[in-house]
């Protein structure tokens, strides 16, 4: 009979506002009509800059202060970084279930991590021939690696958010 008004997501912007930084951050930008068709996207770059930061500072840490080979202290910044992403993703971008959450939480980590190391393995392989074929710098070469293969980890992780409940 009476039908109810639709409520865009930028008014529930004004009222429903969480608050986390990132949180904050993620609400400014999406205000803007550039962002709003791509909040998806948004919120796994904004959330997947933490985790790239975090690689890249083991990264450094272990290869120029540590003496640890390049190839090494990249493969352990990947993984603590991709599990950091993990973490915050599971927590800002997948939806929580009632019944059945700890069948899907499950499913949703083992799939995470499957593309995910798939991912660090073609990264490294990408980093290595850059480094050793290309001759550029360890770090530069990882920036690069990470940017394609965020890319690409990011299609593989939107079919699963779509899958789990983004």
């Amino acid at each position: 009979m009476f039908k109810r008004k639709k409520i865009s997501f930028k008014d529930t912007l004004l009222t429903k506002k969480k608050t986390d930084p990132l949180h904050a951050i993620y609400y400014q930008l999406v205000s803007y009509s550039l962002f709003y068709g791509n909040k998806m996207f948004l919120k796994y770059a904004s959330l997947g800059i933490i985790g790239t930061l975090v690689d890249f500072a083991i990264l450094l840490a272990l290869t120029e202060f540590a003496g640890i080979n390049y190839i090494l202290s990249s493969i352990i910044g990947i993984i603590i970084g991709i599990y950091v992403n993990y973490l915050l993703n599971k927590k800002y971008i997948v939806r929580e279930r009632g019944y059945k959450q700890e069948k899907i939480n499950f499913w949703f980590a083992f799939a995470y991590f499957f593309t995910s190391f798939l991912s660090i393995v073609f990264a490294i392989m990408f980093m290595i021939v850059l480094v050793e074929y290309y001759s550029i710098g360890y770090f530069l070469a990882n920036v690069i690696a990470s940017f394609v293969f965020f890319l690409i980890r990011y299609f593989a992780h939107r079919v699963l958010f779509k899958r789990f409940g983004h």
